[in-house]
């Protein structure tokens, strides 16, 4: 059984006219995360960054019509943003504040 703790929440964000949204800041109790695009019909790049750099890099390009990206880690104060996808587009990051079960899919 998948625990609820007050670090799980699906976040929705919205990518600007150019494809990028806002940065979305974790906090410390968010152990997995996902990005869930809402329409699978363009390719999306995920990005990070730690606060303390403010350098971004590209964690995972999101494939055509996959839709959802691979499940990540999460760690204090992370900041994550949607690059290069689909402007106006509606993206679900899904936090779980819990250790995952054996059965899972990761």
């Amino acid at each position: 059984m998948i625990r609820r703790t007050d670090a799980s929440r699906q976040v929705q964000v919205r990518t600007d006219g150019t494809g990028i949204s806002p940065w979305v800041i974790f906090d410390r109790d968010v152990k997995w995360w996902q990005v869930i695009g809402v329409s699978n019909n363009a390719t999306y790049n995920i990005q990070v960054r730690a606060p303390q750099t403010g350098v971004a890099c590209t964690t995972q390009i999101v494939a055509l019509n996959v839709c959802r990206s691979d499940l990540f880690a999460g760690c204090p104060d992370l900041q994550v943003r949607i690059q290069g996808g689909a402007p106006n587009a509606l993206y679900i990051m899904a936090c779980q504040g819990d250790d995952l079960p054996p059965w899972a899919t990761v």
